[in-house]
């Protein structure tokens, strides 16, 4: 497993986590985006909010000990979410396709209801074995333990993964989605504030599906419309460039990214994440 680019949705990296990326083996790619193993070790007494935007799709997160389980299904966010991390820990974690939806979810109710009730929440995932597996693994000395452990996940995700049988068209269309908007530069996109029908009509167009279709698979398999994909890729463009560059000028920033202007990208930066691009650009929003 060769290791990942870092992530634009992580908004304060610092130096108090350190995060592995592990991109998935070769039977895997068509449902995990990649593996992220976040280690830290922090002096007592001290402790450090982690600040994330994360992509919009389900997140498997093992960690011991922690608040809402040792395994966990978390869905997408509309905003952004944080984690307080403190002494010594770990966590494995699992960002899946849209293909992998139904294996995770089960087949008790549609997909859309299931996934609709995931939005900005998670589930406890009963299985102990995994656990065991991968706290045997993170047990042990040297480099290869990440590894080790990110194995035991992957196979414990091939044999749910087989139990569900194989990928179904509408999910195939939601990976095809994601891939062209994520492909696609950001200064392209439609800039107008609302549902752009004109943009998401020549997307369904590209993917040979109708608009209709296109609204109903992305609700269903990811949890938002395309269009506040869209807004979601602009504002981690927007706050991975502000990270890189603090000197960016933000009005040309906002042009770069997609927006119109200064104050629209202002007004969704203060909806999703909670503070305006000149906040997070001068670093008060960074907690520690």
């Amino acid at each position: 497993m060769a290791p990942e680019a870092r992530s634009r949705g992580h908004l304060n990296p610092g130096t108090d986590a350190r995060v592995s990326r592990l991109a998935p083996p070769p039977d895997l790619v068509d449902t995990v985006v990649h593996f992220w193993v976040p280690e830290w070790d922090l002096p007592a007494g001290r402790s450090s909010r982690q600040m994330v935007l994360s992509y919009p799709l389900l997140n498997l997160v093992l960690q011991p000990g922690a608040p809402e389980g040792d395994v966990t299904l978390h869905g997408p966010r509309t905003a952004v979410s944080y984690r307080v991390l403190s002494g010594r820990g770990w966590a494995i974690g699992v960002l899946l396709r849209p293909t992998a939806v139904p294996a995770m979810l089960g087949a008790a109710r549609p997909v859309v209801t299931i996934l609709r009730d995931l939005v900005d929440s998670w589930v406890a995932l009963d299985a102990p074995e995994l656990m065991s597996n991968v706290l045997s693994s993170m047990a042990g000395g040297g480099s290869c333990r990440t590894e080790a452990a990110v194995g035991a996940v992957a196979g414990w995700l091939r044999v749910r993964l087989r139990a569900s049988g194989a990928a179904n068209r509408d999910g195939r269309l939601a990976n095809a989605l994601l891939e062209l908007l994520d492909a696609m530069p950001s200064d392209t996109t439609e800039r107008r504030d609302a549902e752009p029908p004109r943009f998401v009509a020549e997307v369904a167009r590209e993917l040979g599906t109708s608009t209709r279709t296109l609204q109903r698979v992305a609700l269903g398999y990811i949890g938002f419309t395309p269009a506040a994909l869209i807004r979601r890729r602009r504002l981690q463009d927007a706050a991975d460039r502000l990270r890189r560059d603090p000197t960016t000028d933000l009005a040309r920033l906002a042009l770069d990214v997609g927006y119109s202007d200064h104050a629209h990208l202002t007004r969704d930066f203060r909806q999703v994440l909670g503070f305006t691009p000149s906040a997070y650009r001068d670093g008060q929003n960074d907690t520690r």
